[in-house]
């Protein structure tokens, strides 16, 4: 019995990382976390109550200051092409939604859109 223990306490110490004496080692691509580079936050879009939009999930990839959104579309889907002449990139192949209280579930991605959106500085937001 001692013997098992001791040979798991190596085996599990040899997996943790090298300790450092108050030096910072900066950290190894490939190593822990991945980047944040393919990293997207999607959110569910619902129009105000009484008008028309969509409803669903959207995911922003990119987007466009405009000097006003007067005659825009609140919300307009886009074909392909459309979506690369607006600087659109290319949306990840395989998407995963991680919702709060729930097990993350594959999502399959959509068409494209394109939404106006009247802040301070207004743009236009684009994404599938």
């Amino acid at each position: 019995m001692h013997r098992l223990l001791t040979c798991s306490l190596v085996v599990l110490c040899a997996a943790c990382p090298k300790k450092t004496t108050g030096t910072t080692v900066a950290p190894q691509a490939g190593v822990g976390c991945p980047t944040a580079s393919g990293v997207f936050i999607a959110s569910y879009a619902q129009p105000p109550e009484g008008e028309q939009g969509h409803t669903g999930w959207v995911l922003p990839l990119h987007n466009a200051k405009v000097a006003s959104i007067e005659g825009q579309p609140g919300y307009a889907a886009l074909d392909p092409a459309a979506a690369a002449a607006a600087g659109v990139p290319t949306p990840p192949r395989a998407i995963w939604l991680l919702p709060p209280n729930a097990p993350a579930c594959q999502a399959t991605v959509g068409g494209f859109y394109a939404a106006a959106i009247g802040v301070a500085t207004p743009n236009i937001a684009y994404g599938v």
